[in-house]
């Protein structure tokens, strides 16, 4: 029942002891931090089957029927491996690039690339 009126709301919601909460914005620091400690675990997993996510992955705690937004996950249930990127074309719209195997990732935006490779690192 949460997951069907949560799906039909606008923003996150957690539902803890049949409660439902209003997920609030975060700050610009607790953002660096969830994205530190990310980083830090990400390293520190290196070459694991354990892989560490943040922001936006909902996770139900099935033993308190319980669903959460954690700012970092770790989990061993590695994704398919795929590059989507968006683009504004020169027209304006927007345009969704698949990026193939062994291209680099070209975010020319912000001036910054990143190989293939290393965005799947440590995924099987």
């Amino acid at each position: 029942e949460y997951l069907r009126w949560e799906a039909e709301r606008p923003g996150k919601h957690e539902f803890v002891a049949g409660e439902v909460f209003a997920m609030g914005s975060a700050t610009r620091r607790h953002v660096t931090v969830s994205l530190n400690l990310a980083a830090a675990l990400d390293d520190a997993l290196a070459d694991t089957p354990y892989r560490a996510y943040m922001a936006g992955m909902k996770v139900e705690a099935a033993k308190d029927a319980a669903y959460f937004y954690p700012d970092v996950l770790v989990t061993c249930d590695p994704d398919r491996k795929a590059v989507e990127l968006s683009r504004r074309g020169e027209d304006g719209l927007w345009v969704l690039l698949d990026i193939a195997a062994d291209t680099p990732l070209e975010m020319a935006s912000i001036g910054a690339t990143a190989a293939w490779e290393r965005l799947f690192r440590n995924v099987d």
